[in-house]
This record gives structure tokens, sequence and C-alpha cells, in this order.
């Protein structure tokens, strides 16, 4: 017992050890060590902290799985970890609006994924309403700042609704 509280101390002393680390910690640490080539730590950091709800940072991994440069392309646990930011809605700002965005924009554009033109309609129109939640929760003096991001957002979701509505998307199945 005494083993296990002197190595509880040590980690909290410090402040490396996963297990103790805020959610926030680990998204700061997580991307820190990405940002300063070290991938696998990192990466790591990021994991442990998407499941623990952190769209941000789910939001990276699912990423990272699609863009594979510094590892396998899975296209389910893209999938799998945008989901999980999507989920969280705006709790952690635009992650969840990205998370909800991309998945769609794969669905509709990626030859790799086969979906119909509902579920692609469905996180349209999912991105459609974290979006108007976003822009509900700002403070009126914070409008102005995200114009820009609400813009290419809005001209995205255009964009997908109108190969929705057109049935051109590339990865429809048919």
């Amino acid at each position: 017992m005494l083993k296990v509280l002197l190595v509880g101390c040590i980690c909290l002393s410090l402040s490396n050890c996963a297990s103790f680390a805020s959610k926030d910690d680990l998204y700061l640490k997580g991307t820190s060590k990405i940002n300063s080539n070290q991938f696998s730590e990192g990466f790591r950091l990021l994991k442990i902290c998407g499941l623990r709800g952190h769209g941000g940072c789910a939001e990276i991994v699912g990423w990272e799985y699609y863009d594979a440069g510094n590892i396998k392309q899975n296209l389910d646990l893209t999938i799998k970890w945008l989901k999980m930011a999507a989920s969280t809605k705006i709790k952690y700002g635009f992650a969840g609006i990205s998370g909800s965005l991309s998945i769609a924009e794969f669905y509709c554009d990626d030859s790799n994924f086969h979906m119909d033109y509902s579920e692609i309609k469905s996180w349209a129109k999912n991105t459609e309403a974290l979006l108007v939640m976003f822009r509900q929760a700002l403070p009126e003096s914070k409008l102005l700042e995200f114009e820009s991001i609400f813009k290419g957002v809005d001209e995205r979701i255009a964009e997908l609704n109108y190969s929705i509505d057109n049935e051109t998307c590339k990865a429809v199945e048919i």
C-alpha cells in the first residue's frame, strides 16, 4: 500500500502521469509533444484525453488516423474519433462542429466511405444545429471575432447541402 501511495505522490509531483492530469493538461501536453516531433507520446496523451471526453483531443486523433502522416491510415478509427468529437457538441469550443462537419464531408466526398444520402444529410443537419448553438452561446462581444469562421463553415455546409440535394456526392452507395 505504501508503494502505491508513493508512486501516486511521485506522479502528482512530477505532473507527467497521464492518469492524474486534467483533460486540458493532457490536451496541452499532447499537442506540445506532437508539435515538438515527439509524435508517439503526444498521440498517446491525446488518445487518453479523447477517451476522457475532450472533443479537441478526439478531433485531433481522428484527423491523425485519416492523414496517416505518422501512423497507418484507419478510416474506421477516423470516424470513431470524429464522432467522439462531435458528441461533445460545443463543450470544447469548435471541436464538435468540426468533427460533425468532417464526417459529413468524408461521407459525401471520400470514395473510401459508402453512405446513403440520409446519413450524410443527418451529419450536415447536426453540424448546422451545433453552429447555431455555438453562435447563441457566444457573448455578443465575441461574435465578430468568429465571423470569418462562421462564414467558412456556412459555405462548407451550403456546398454539402448542394451536393446532397443534387445527388452529386462521390461516396454514396448506389
